[in-house]
């Protein structure tokens, strides 16, 4: 009996911790768009295309690699096929900012839609900024808020 226990709480631990486990393909998308990453810094952009496409390919949920194909494009002065892939990157992701904000870039390098440009931009820095607002919150005043039974809500405008 204390086996059978033993081997339940082994089989109960590893299917906890492979359920959150990236499968191999997501893995090679992650690699691909490091890689891609990688070709950007060096300014190498067509290079930086072909991997975050290759990325994308093999994880079309990555909206990482939608993004940074999308910004590869734009600097390759590509701006439809920038759009078509920033507009994946924010169907996937639509709190994606670096997406967001490659998108006003391109609407205001078009000369087109001067206010969604602008909206675009002071969204992201918004955004930006009220994301590190609430990531310099400690932890232990997250905690504290929890354990006096506060409401997300309540956290958000009580401690926060």
């Amino acid at each position: 009996m204390k086996n059978t226990v033993k081997l339940l709480a082994a089989l109960a631990l590893i299917a906890g911790c492979t359920a959150d486990a990236p499968s191999p393909q997501q893995l090679q998308a992650r690699h691909l768009n490091s890689l891609g990453v990688v070709a950007m810094d060096q300014h190498n952009y067509a290079r930086g295309r072909e991997h975050f496409g290759a990325a994308t390919a093999r994880d079309p949920s990555y909206a990482t690699a939608f993004a940074n194909l999308g910004i590869s494009l734009y600097s390759l002065g590509q701006y439809d096929s920038a759009r078509v892939a920033l507009d994946e990157a924010l169907r996937l992701d639509a709190n994606h900012l670096h997406a967001t904000y490659t998108l006003g870039l391109i609407y205001h390098a078009q000369g087109t839609n001067h206010g969604l440009a602008l909206a675009l931009f002071e969204g992201a820095y918004m955004s930006e900024i009220i994301r590190g607002g609430i990531n310099a919150v400690h932890a232990g005043q997250w905690e504290a808020a929890r354990s006096l039974g506060l409401s997300r809500i309540q956290t958000y405008t009580k401690v926060v």
